[in-house]
């Protein structure tokens, strides 16, 4: 059986879908799927076959979303991870925990930047603060009204503790970011039966 006039027009919206895609990626997925749908059309009908793959701009996204997904894991660096899990986290869960995630780390390696900051600054209202009348604590800059009720435990220590939770939650966010990716692209693959 020979692709009909359905599933051309199917093809030249899948076509128009991957025109990011290189020439020569985007034949190939288009013989594929000329090939995947004929054979199909011919046990099951043409509309069936067609309706089975979902709409051609949906199906192109697969691919372009394990494109992305491969370069990001390829290059290794975080900004492609996030930006491979921005893409894809709101469409798939896995994505979403993944940008969350890492998401958290990054903000929270950025806030300790403030802090690094204010005890280059002002050393004296800057540190870890241990309440000497409860068990609370905080890092971060005190107040003169609460100088009293407060000690500061890390002094000399707290650049260097501030430098390496930072290093450490940049480290684990390009680390899980890089884990989610990788599990987001085997999905993708098996969902496609390589």
């Amino acid at each position: 059986m020979n692709a009909t006039p359905a599933i051309e027009a199917y093809l030249r919206r899948l076509a128009r879908a991957l025109s990011s895609l290189p020439e020569e990626e985007r034949r190939e997925i288009l013989e594929e799927t000329r090939s995947h749908l004929v054979e199909r059309a011919a046990e099951i009908g043409e509309d069936a076959a067609i309706a089975a793959l979902s709409p051609a701009e949906r199906y192109a996204r697969g691919f372009l979303d394990e494109r992305m997904l491969s370069a990001a894991l390829a290059d290794g660096g975080p900004a492609a991870t996030f930006g491979a899990l921005l893409r894809v986290g709101s469409r798939r869960l896995v994505g979403a925990i993944g940008l969350g995630v890492t998401a958290f780390l990054f903000l929270f390696a950025a806030a300790l930047a403030p802090i690094a900051v204010s005890e280059l600054t002002n050393p004296e209202d800057t540190g870890l603060f241990v309440s000497n009348v409860s068990d609370a604590f905080f890092l971060g800059i005190i107040g003169d009204e609460s100088r009293e009720r407060y000690d500061e435990v890390l002094g000399a220590w707290l650049l260097p503790s501030l430098f390496l939770a930072g290093l450490a939650a940049i480290l684990l966010a390009a680390f899980l970011g890089r884990i989610f990716v990788r599990l987001l692209l085997t999905r993708s693959e098996t969902s496609r039966g390589r």
